[in-house]
Formats: C-alpha cells, structure tokens, sequence
C-alpha cells in the first residue's frame, strides 16, 4: 500500500473524497462537477477571510447540502479544507495502529511522525491550485492562534454545556459603551451558531458564571483534599 501511494494510486478508502467519484473501470478519482464547485467556494470564501462557521453558516442559507442530503457541518469544511488530495496530491501514512496498545475498541490509532508521511503526486486531477491550498492552510493557522488566544480570556469556552441543546456554550464580547469602547465577555450557546437549530437559551455574563464555577471547583478540590487526608 505505501508504494502503491508513491507511485500516486489512492489506497483504501471507502468512500471518495466530496468532490470525486470513483471511477471502479479505470481505477480513479474523477471530478464530480457539482461537489467540485462547491469546493472552489469553501476555499475562495478562506482565501477570502471568511471562518468555517460563516462558509457553513452560508452554505446552509444558500440550500448547498453534503452528499447525504443534510446541511454542511463546521467539521466538514474544516476537513475539505485540510485535504491535499484536492490539489491532485495524495497523502498516506498519516496514522498507524499500535498493537502494542488496546482500547476498548481495538488497537490505538496513532499518528506518525512528519518523516513517515507520504505526500506523492496522484492521477487524479486537481480542484484546488496548490498555491491557494496553502495559502489557504495558512490563514486557518492564523486563525487557530487567534482562537487559542480568545480562549485564554474565556476559560470556560467549550466547558460548560447548554441546558436545553447539550451544545458547548462559547466565549464572545459585545460593546458595552459606544463611548468608550468598553467591551462586555460574554457566553452563549453555540448551538445557532454552529449547527443552526433553534435554541432560546440565553447568554450569561462572564462575570456572573465564572465566580460561581470558581466557588464549585473549591468545594470538589476541598472535598478530594479532606477525602484523603
């Protein structure tokens, strides 16, 4: 299989990547014209500076759905944008299972160091130029430093949980004087936001819920401590 993808034949894969259609006669990926093209706007709307949620935000206003019918996901978008094969690339080896470990369901699926990757020229034809793709990859890099850093200011980001959707609720801020420029920090549910559904639940202050969570995690650290004292 590793010199069946240097020699640029895609190995394994059950499904074809959104965007191609397997051809079983000649043994290749072809261009699905309709998946391609939105392909090509996932990735003008990054080269654009737009974020995964406003691309898939966008897509589901403008009735594109995934192949199963259903709306695009953020994870989706995120996997299309990450994936080489679209510059007529393939890439093999990524991970390996280690038998050396088990899980519940099965061997550990590890991944491999940079070294044992490879990345060979396929017989497929290209969606994306390789230019765009990396430019591309860069801004999400850039955006993924930013998100580590507004994370830092929201601590319980993607910790507490939506009573009424289950989905995470997230860190934002809002202008409390125009004046001023004074912001407010902010949680709200991310469920609108990220899978578009329709939940009511409203937003808290961040001063308001982060002392509470704050009084509850010294309670459960002071009863662990008396516990085994």
């Amino acid at each position: 299989m590793l010199k069946g993808a240097q020699q640029g034949n895609r190995q394994g894969a059950r499904y074809s990547p959104y965007g191609y259609k397997y051809n079983k006669a000649n043994k290749l990926l072809e261009i699905d014209e309709q998946e391609a093209k939105v392909v090509k706007i996932i990735f003008e709307m990054c080269l654009a500076g737009k974020s995964i949620r406003f691309i898939t935000e966008y897509l589901t206003k403008k009735k594109y759905r995934n192949r199963k019918g259903n709306i695009f996901s953020t994870k989706l978008i995120g996997d299309i944008l990450k994936n080489r094969i679209y510059t007529g690339k393939l890439v093999w080896n990524r991970h390996h299972y280690d038998k050396n470990k088990k899980t519940k369901k099965g061997y550990a699926y590890i991944k491999n160091s940079s070294d044992k990757i490879i990345i060979a020229q396929g017989k497929h034809e290209a969606i994306i130029p390789e230019e765009d793709f990396n430019l591309a990859d860069e801004k999400l890099k850039l955006r993924r430093v930013e998100i580590r850093r507004k994370r830092s200011d929201y601590p319980l980001s993607g910790i507490i949980y939506c009573a009424r959707c289950n989905h995470r609720y997230l860190g934002i801020s809002s202008i409390s004087n125009h004046r001023t420029g004074e912001k407010k920090r902010w949680y709200r549910c991310s469920g609108p936001y990220r899978s578009f559904i329709r939940c009511k639940n409203k937003s808290v202050k961040a001063e308001n819920i982060e002392p509470k969570v704050a009084v509850l995690l010294n309670r459960l650290l002071r009863s662990e401590i008396l516990k085994f004292s």
